[in-house]
């Protein structure tokens, strides 16, 4: 995960340690899977899913390249298996086109 944000900071966006979220990240097929999770010492606060892991999400889906994930961001099928997880698995797959 070192590669992935040095890779960003490449282009410029610096993430600190608290959006520093991508743990691990892997590929099957056309998907990718990604282990996510909050900072330490960061609080899940008020929301269900918090911000900074799904921006580590998309973080992992920018490294994964276009060939794996669209550029358009559209959240579907979230589950979550407990109130307000502080680690999450997310897969990352690509649309239908239209």
């Amino acid at each position: 995960m070192d590669e992935l944000y040095a890779s960003l900071a490449g282009l410029g966006l610096d993430c600190g340690p608290l959006m520093q979220g991508a743990q691990s990240a892997w590929r099957s097929g056309g998907e990718v899977f990604a282990e996510l999770a909050l900072a330490d010492g960061a609080e899940p606060g008020g929301f269900a899913v918090h911000p900074t892991l799904l921006e580590s999400a998309l973080h992992v889906a920018h490294r994964a390249g276009a060939e794996a994930v669209s550029p358009a961001v559209s959240w579907s099928g979230v589950r979550l298996a407990g109130e307000k997880p502080s680690r999450v698995r997310a897969r990352l797959a690509p649309v239908g086109e239209g």
